[in-house]
């Protein structure tokens, strides 16, 4: 059974989701995305939630604040308000499915997000999957920039933030002054020794965006962790170019993280 349904935040944001279930679940899953995409995560969601249905397991995705059919903007997305997501989203499957623990699937953005959640309320999550995840909010959003000098900002961004409210990160994500606060103290890259639930990296060994040894690092200092590392395979699982070898490349990949996923995933 597949069923839409809106989600509401502490903060009033509503957010939109698709709960795909078997007829008795005997597991459940929350499904966050990456940036500048939607609740599909450039593909991968949908036959991961098929495939996890068909293994008892119930799972609701959702767009993020300012991403698909949801409410906010992305210019107002921080780190805390992704947490407020993860929180919402939890506590919404344990009312879908009657279920007291969730497992946690995150991509990109939210990778980092859920594995700090999860070292928070340990007693509701029950295990991870992250695909390709940022860790290090300070480093992707602060350090690798150009206007960071000196240790701050430089005159020009902070104009530009004065005036826009933000600073591009990509096209179409731009970071507010929150976020960029916020990447200084929420550091899920120094927690992993802490997560006691059980954590699977997906990681393409070509991924320019978020290094492999992002989370190379990570799993090795993680309690119960399993990395697989999908050869080639770039940011989001995607193909170099647009033949139809490098396609087919992407789709393997996709195939390879729903089956590694949905392995870590069943009860």
């Amino acid at each position: 059974m597949s069923v839409e349904v809106s989600v509401r935040t502490l903060d009033g944001t509503r957010l939109s989701g698709t709960f795909v279930t078997p007829e008795a679940p005997a597991a459940a899953v929350l499904m966050t995305h990456g940036s500048g995409v939607t609740r599909e995560e450039v593909g991968l969601y949908p036959p991961l939630a098929a495939s996890l249905a068909a293994a008892g397991v119930a799972s609701l995705r959702l767009d993020l604040p300012g991403h698909g059919t949801s409410g906010g903007t992305r210019a107002d997305l921080t780190l805390s308000g992704l947490l407020n997501v993860l929180d919402a989203g939890v506590a919404t499957v344990a009312e879908l499915t009657g279920l007291r623990r969730t497992g946690l699937v995150a991509a990109s953005l939210s990778g980092g997000v859920a594995a700090y959640y999860a070292t928070r309320r340990p007693e509701l999550v029950d295990r991870l999957a992250l695909f390709y995840p940022l860790l290090d909010y300070r480093q992707r959003f602060v350090f690798e920039k150009p206007w960071w000098t000196g240790g701050a900002v430089s005159d020009e961004a902070a104009e530009t933030l004065d005036r826009q409210g933000h600073v591009e990160h990509t096209p179409v994500f731009p970071l507010g002054r929150a976020m960029l606060n916020e990447a200084f103290w929420v550091r899920p890259d120094t927690v992993f020794g802490e997560l006691s639930a059980p954590v699977l990296f997906v990681h393409g060994s070509a991924d320019p965006i978020i290094p492999l040894s992002s989370s190379e690092k990570a799993a090795a200092s993680a309690v119960h962790s399993e990395l697989v590392v999908l050869e080639h395979a770039g940011h989001g699982f995607s193909p170099a170019g647009d033949t139809a070898a490098e396609v087919a490349n992407s789709r393997e990949w996709t195939a390879a993280a729903v089956t590694a996923a949905t392995r870590w995933l069943t009860p």
